[in-house]
């Protein structure tokens, strides 16, 4: 947990450097390839295109350019998913994918930094999240410990009324 507010560019490399490899096996919209179905998510649902730009599909060895559309026939520049869409996935504008432009699609906008932010923010969310279970391993460590070692834990601070201002020592358990 250290590690990640100490090193997080660390991380953050290896996040973009998962994501960069998983770009490079983009396959299309309709492919049933895992990195193709993740980035055809990803991109319409951050309004993004690639991890820099659209220009990252440029010299992407997997990316299938012809592909038959709503019908037509396609040489594509950008995938599909890097027009804009709405939330459920349909192109809002029928110039979209015949010609991409700043108007239609995402292809200036990378996913990069979008991502980021939410691998920063639900990174620190893991984080919290462990050190609140490692606070109540201990809690229940030391219940127990108090327990074996014959202490009522029912008369201890913690179970004090809070209008009590009067600490109670605990009292071992008479054998």
């Amino acid at each position: 947990m250290s590690f990640y507010y100490t090193d997080r560019e660390s991380i953050f490399k290896l996040a973009r450097k998962i994501a960069h490899n998983s770009l490079r096996n983009y396959h299309s919209i309709g492919s049933n390839n895992t990195d193709s179905i993740i980035y055809s998510v990803i991109m319409p649902t951050l309004n993004c295109c690639g991890l820099l730009n659209g220009s990252d599909f440029d010299d992407s060895p997997n990316f299938q350019r012809k592909v038959l559309f709503n019908e037509q026939n396609f040489d594509l520049k950008y995938p599909i998913p890097c027009c804009k869409m709405d939330a459920k996935f349909v192109v809002l504008d029928p110039t979209c994918p015949g010609e991409f432009n700043i108007k239609n699609s995402n292809i200036h906008e990378g996913c990069w930094v979008k991502l980021r932010q939410i691998i920063g923010f639900y990174g620190g969310m893991i984080v919290i999240c462990g050190l609140v279970v490692i606070l109540f391993q201990k809690m229940s460590v030391n219940h127990l410990r108090l327990e074996f070692n014959g202490i009522d834990t029912n008369d201890t601070i913690i179970n004090m009324p809070r209008t009590s201002l009067v600490y109670y020592p605990p009292t071992p358990k008479k054998k």
